[in-house]
């Protein structure tokens, strides 16, 4: 059967190097297919992005970011470094790695926190690389899969170190989480493989030996498939002290593999994997094959020039004896993804051991491409391997070779003419019209272990069977979290706009039968003629839920405690499962039998799928035909999962450079991002100039369900969609419970102080500005808090003019800063309400504001002006370093401080008397005693704070200076207004005001309101 789904090869690549062998088998047994892939690299955080850096030339060095900067830098001072002592390398860096699905894998954050980051990553990759081959869920269960990990960490600082340093006390807890060996047995464990698990150690070459060893484990069936990977992190990459540099790595931190100016690899970062089979069963089973492993080969350099210099006699050897293993002609290799560290030793070896292994077969020159991965990501130590091999794998997928990075000017120790290799510098189309292509991939290690591969394309297979796409369809999403549930339906529209429906059947039976189904379920029923893509893109991502009109089903579900007697929403019994999956599936034998494909009968199936059943999707394609396809693979929460350095130091020692940052306002165009909200109910506050009444009327067009308010003198529905409010918290509360009643979410959209802007000309239009401003929006939020805490709720804020962003405004509205503040408070208190501004100008249009509103933006503020749209974003202030100056201090000069006898208060006046003879204006709530009585009261000293403040004022009157004291509340306009006239009747002038009143105290703004 197998013979009969190839496209046999009937080129000279089916000759072996003996002739009496005659043409290998169609399949030998000793071929190996890769079927599944993940990886993460810098600049890439799949192996689609990888391509892309591969293709495109990206040089993936990078700063370290400041998220790992800041957690480096917090444990160094800890262990007592100064700030101007750390600098990092310049490495190809990974950025995420404290972030960690902690409960999709139903581990404690305390325990994640603990755990090894290696461990950690490695564990979603293994996932993810398991689920890429369609055999994610339980399908892996209790089969000899093993597990082959290359770990090297012989020169590395270790998290466990860091867990020492930090936390002592936590030494025991984390010793799971930080045994080497568990980084591979970790996904053996939680998926129950019973294969071997191990690591692989042989320094730079780790982990391709170790999908050498996982190979050889299935050839000898001692494992039906296996999976095989690495994973390498910097922790504390600092940069060597002085340009000190042991003379392997490069001191720029650029692989120039090949290149005369080479002076050493690079490092960098990766996680990746690999899942293998035996290529006969892979065929059989209909998997999604990415290429073939042919033949593999390991020795070891033995005595040579140094136990750590390369030795061209044994690469030689160990290229040769991988060919002969997979019986393959030299000649028909197109590429060879070379170790390449960029050494000036190494090159040139690896390029005469090269030359050498091709010389025994053909004298044929330049006919075969060379490049190294190193060029774009650096040395990934015993990553580097798998990197390769990944880079190798795409190569024959995408059938081009990409260019060569950082080659400028051949090695002059390299004589590339006489050599059957060639340096590629730009992409190359590889022919294949007839010839497989074929590629090698090399790693060596400073250990001796020597290993290299040869690969060749995936089997052209003929699709003799019918396809299945003219009959009912069925598309399951599953995920163990509501958030993860939406990136991954988000990833399959984004997907399906790359992929034709023709394929849908085997779409469908990959994602039904090769992926775990959690509480989280989506199910779309796709009858024949119908869109995937259109059905796909109904679901709106803020409120899944089920649409039986459109086949679309949404259900979550959770197993309920035998000892909790009390059932919440959504919860089932293990009896009640069963059931519903009795149901399901007898449901199932009846569509299956049934000659005319029942798509009610599909929807029930799914009904009861959503509700929790567990549906034996595989009989739906007992009959075969059905094959395995790349789709998404599911979306791993980013929660962050690091051991904090406690009492952390201040970092500022010293104004530096890097410590400075501002604002700019930036020009950025609205792109339409397709996640359109389209929420329960939208709630406008109007203004006096209809502006939100036209706001209102637009949503309507658009099909939302829009009420309005207008503020005035009490509570009352005056029509079916609009009412008049009070600008309080009780009315706001009735008018929320009015509108959210049985709902889940509400967007509010405020445009009070929309009529505001420019027209404040005294007291009392400010107070009304505030009134309508920040007042009303504290009350709203307070009013929210009252009606349900569950509410989802976000709040557009609309206002004119509140910022200067283009620099030349003739008009800008101060006034309504106050509401811009508040609204960014709110989003820190309450994580289920958001709150955007947006800052417009009399040119902004009716639509700009509606594609602001309906779209989902990150940015709190955003702004139009002139027709431009316009974000706030931080750049770094680049100078030198900064003077520190005080202020400037008039002898003489008369300030007024308020909440001057506080702690910071009392310092600023003793700081201006320090300057000079200065007249000192305290204002405080609480009232001083008389001054004949603070010497007893100092010599008594019963009253700390109060002896803290006489003898403050006291300071300052020796130095010269002169205080005076006025006990007032200045928040109360009137009695500040009739102070303000009699402190300038009596000295004149006021050079100066420092605002120090506030009640100090911790909690949330809004419950202290």
């Amino acid at each position: 059967m197998v013979k009969k789904l190839l496209d046999l090869d009937k080129t000279k690549n089916s000759n072996v190097f003996n002739e009496q062998d005659g043409l290998i088998k169609a399949i030998s047994n000793r071929d190996i297919a890769i079927i599944g892939i993940a990886c993460e690299f810098p600049k890439a955080s799949n192996v689609d992005e990888f391509w892309e850096v591969l293709r495109n030339g990206v040089n993936c060095r990078s700063e370290f970011s400041e998220q790992r900067k800041q957690d480096t830098d917090d444990y160094l001072m800890a262990q007592g470094k100064s700030p101007d002592e750390i600098r990092y390398s310049k490495y190809a860096y990974l950025k995420e790695i404290d972030k960690f699905d902690y409960d999709f894998f139903r581990i404690s954050p305390k325990e994640a926190q603990l755990m090894d980051p290696k461990q950690r990553m490695f564990l979603e990759t293994a996932w993810k690389a398991i689920e890429d081959s369609g055999y994610g869920g339980k399908k892996l269960a209790g089969t000899r899969t093993g597990v082959y990990l290359g770990y090297s960490v012989e020169f590395d600082y270790e998290y466990k170190q860091f867990i020492e340093a930090v936390d002592p006390s936590q030494r025991y807890l984390s010793i799971p989480g930080n045994i080497k060996a568990i980084v591979a047995s970790r996904i053996s464990y939680i998926l129950n493989l019973k294969g071997p698990s191990m690591l692989i150690d042989t320094t730079c070459s780790s982990s391709l030996v170790a999908t050498h060893q996982a190979c050889q484990a299935i050839r000898n069936e001692e494992c039906e498939m296996a999976l095989s990977g690495a994973i390498k992190l910097r922790y504390l990459p600092e940069e060597p002290k002085d340009g000190v540099n042991i003379g392997i790595s490069s001191p720029q931190g650029i692989t120039r593999t090949f290149d005369d100016s080479s002076d050493g690899p690079g490092s960098g970062e990766g996680v990746a994997a690999v899942l293998l089979k035996p290529l006969s069963k892979a065929v059989e089973d209909g998997d999604h094959i990415y290429a073939v492993i042919k033949g593999t080969a390991i020795n070891q350099d033995g005595t040579s020039n140094g136990i750590s210099a390369p030795n061209p006699a044994a690469q030689e050897d160990v290229i040769v004896r991988a060919w002969k293993d997979g019986k393959i002609e030299p000649d028909t290799i197109s590429y060879m993804e070379a170790h390449g560290t960029g050494t000036k030793l190494g090159d040139p070896i690896e390029i005469e051991g090269i030359t050498k292994a091709f010389s025994n077969y053909t004298q044929k020159k330049q006919f075969c491409a060379v490049g190294s991965v190193k060029a774009n990501l650096g040395h990934l130590d015993d990553a580097a391997g798998i990197a390769g091999l990944i880079k190798a794998v795409l190569i024959l997928n995408k059938k081009e070779i990409p260019p060569l990075l950082n080659f400028y000017r051949p090695n002059h120790n390299i004589d590339f003419a006489n050599s059957p290799v060639y340096i590629n510098d730009r992409i190359i189309k590889v022919p294949s019209e007839d010839a497989k292509i074929r590629c090698g991939v090399s790693s060596f290690g400073i250990s001796g272990t020597n290993c290299h591969m040869v690969l060749e394309e995936a089997p052209r297979i003929k699709e003799n069977f019918p396809k299945r796409s003219e009959q009912v369809n069925v598309l399951t999403i599953s995920a163990k979290s509501k958030e993860s549930l939406i990136q991954l339906v988000q990833l399959y529209k984004d997907f399906f706009r790359e992929t034709s429906d023709n394929d849908l059947n085997n779409i469908c039976y990959t994602a039904n039968t090769g992926r775990e189904h959690s509480k989280y379920r989506l199910a779309l029923v796709v009858d024949y003629g119908q869109s995937i893509k259109e059905k796909l893109d109904s679901i709106n991502l803020y409120r899944i839920d089920t649409n039986k009109s459109q086949g679309v089903f949404y259900g979550e579900y959770q197993i309920a405690s035998m000892l909790d007697k009390s059932r919440h929403r959504n919860e089932i019994s293990e009896n009640q499962r069963n059931e519903l999956s009795d149901i399901a599936n007898k449901s199932m034998d009846n569509f299956i039998n049934s000659s005319q494909k029942n798509k009610e009968l599909m929807y029930y199936i799914c009904e009861k799928y959503v509700q929790g059943a567990n549906v034996e999707w595989d009989r739906l394609y007992k009959g075969g035909g059905s094959r395995r396809v790349r789709i998404p693979t599911y979306p791993f929460l980013k929660n962050r999962c690091w051991l904090e350095v406690k009492n952390k130091k201040n970092r500022s020692t010293d104004v530096s450079v890097k410590s400075f940052y501002t604002t700019k306002w930036v020009e950025k165009k609205l792109i339409s991002n397709n996640t359109e909200k389209k929420l329960d109910v939208v709630l406008v506050l109007k203004d006096n100039e209809n502006f939100g009444s036209a706001i209102a009327g637009k949503l309507r067009q658009n099909g939302t369900s829009v009420f309005e308010a207008s503020i005035g003198d009490r509570f009352i529905k005056q029509a079916e969609y609009e009412y008049l409010v009070e600008n309080n918290e009780n009315s706001y509360t009735n008018l929320l419970k009015a509108l959210t009643d049985n709902r889940k979410s509400i967007q509010i959209i405020h445009t009070l102080t929309m009529c505001s802007g420019g027209k404040i000309d005294n007291i009392s239009q400010l107070e009304h500005s505030q009134e309508q401003g920040v007042k009303s929006l504290f009350y709203i939020v307070k009013a929210i808090l009252n009606c349900n805490t569950e509410l989802d709720v976000e709040i557009v804020l609309l206002s004119e003019y509140v910022n200067d962003v283009v620099g030349n405004q003739k008009k800008i509205s101060p006034e309504n800063a106050t509401l811009l503040g508040l609204g960014k408070v709110i989003g820190q208190e309450y994580s289920n309400i958001k709150c955007r501004f947006l800052d417009i100008d009399e040119n902004t249009s009716i639509n700009e504001v509606i594609h602001e509103i309906s779209g989902d933006f990150k940015e709190y503020l955003t702004a139009y002006r002139n027709g431009a749209r316009y974000i706030e974003e931080y750049i770094s202030l680049k100078f030198d370093s900064v003077k520190r100056r005080g202020i400037t201090v008039r002898e003489g000069g008369v300030y007024l401080v308020s909440g001057g006898l506080g702690g910071i208060g009392l310092e600023i006046c003793k700081y201006f008397a320090s300057r000079g003879n200065v007249k000192l204006i305290l204002l405080n709530r609480s009232k001083l005693p008389e001054r004949g009585e603070w010497e007893a009261i100092l010599k008594e000293n019963s009253d700390a704070k109060m002896c803290y403040k006489i003898r403050g004022i006291k300071e300052i009157e020796k130095s010269g200076s002169q205080v005076d004291y006025y006990s007032i509340d200045i928040s109360d306009f009137e009695k500040m207004e009739v102070l303000m006239k009699k402190i300038k009747a009596s000295y004149n002038q006021i050079n100066g005001i420092v605002h120090c009143a506030g009640v100090a105290g911790d909690g949330f703004y809004f419950k202290q309101g």
